[in-house]
């Protein structure tokens, strides 16, 4: 459990835009996300927030080692195409996607915020999804189930409940974002290197085996040609049924050419099917 030493709430936009940031906070107005990360950073429940700030928060992670977190308070619903707000997503090393399980028209719009952001990135940043003010039971309006399924369907990392009235469930959020930074700054630079090493064996494989096969046949045409001029010759020198004989079957009296071409049917079949 991260414990609180120093915290910090910037207000100057062009450190949001410019600074890189551990999470990125997005979802509709109103879902309780700016109440979520104020109860993270201040352990006090604001039921109204404005969101667009950057919260950075110093603490102790389970290493017992000096750590900071910045959040990212994101109005990505109503700015989702402005330059600022696709720099704050570019920036951001992990996602939460938030919405409320008392309004589903919050829920609906988390996959479309999904597949936007899928367009500003080139690839897809961990991210959680969550839904809040699960203290607002008798409202529900998405069930766990629901939420879980979309987590499962979008492939995010880790999915769940909070209440930043009650104070459920925003600590263990919260501490996932912080073991998965100390996971991915373990790991992450390892596993990049390892990723660009096989990418380039297999471009290299690729393109020794291209020029063999073009090789290949290249030589064949060649010696298809050689094989008609001798046909012709031999024809001409009234050997034309031994010759066709010899063409047409191989060893032990075989159809070959026969069995060649049935086989290269069997393989167009298998191709278009």
């Amino acid at each position: 459990m991260p414990r609180q030493q120093q915290i910090e709430v910037c207000h100057d936009d062009l450190q949001v835009i410019t600074k890189k940031y551990d999470a990125c906070v997005l979802g509709s107005s109103n879902v309780g996300k700016s109440s979520m990360i104020y109860r993270f950073i201040h352990n006090q429940f604001i039921e109204n927030i404005e969101d667009q700030d950057l919260y950075t928060k110093n603490y102790i992670n389970k290493r017992g080692n000096c750590d900071v977190l910045t959040i990212y308070d994101s109005d990505f619903s109503n700015e989702m195409y402005a330059k600022s707000t696709q720099l704050s997503i570019i920036n951001a090393s992990c996602l939460i996607f938030a919405y409320a399980i008392d309004d589903l028209t919050s829920f609906n719009s988390l996959e479309d915020y999904f597949h936007h952001i899928k367009l500003i990135r080139n690839e897809m940043p961990p991210f959680f999804i969550v839904g809040c003010k699960s203290d607002l039971e008798m409202q529900r309006q998405v069930s766990y189930k629901e939420g879980l399924e979309l987590a499962n369907t979008l492939e995010s990392m880790a999915f769940g409940e909070c209440s930043a009235k009650e104070n459920i469930g925003v600590l263990e959020l919260f501490d996932k974002l912080t073991t998965l930074k100390a996971s991915e700054a373990s790991r992450g630079h390892q596993s990049k290197s390892k990723g660009s090493n096989i990418t380039s064996k297999n471009h290299t494989t690729k393109q020794r085996i291209q020029p063999q096969a073009r090789l290949k046949e290249g030589n064949r045409s060649k010696i298809d040609t050689q094989d008609r001029t001798n046909l012709k010759t031999k024809r001409a020198n009234s050997t034309s049924e031994k010759t066709s004989g010899i063409s047409s079957r191989g060893v032990g009296g075989r159809d070959n050419s026969t069995k060649g071409v049935d086989s290269c049917s069997k393989n167009k079949c298998c191709v278009i099917t």
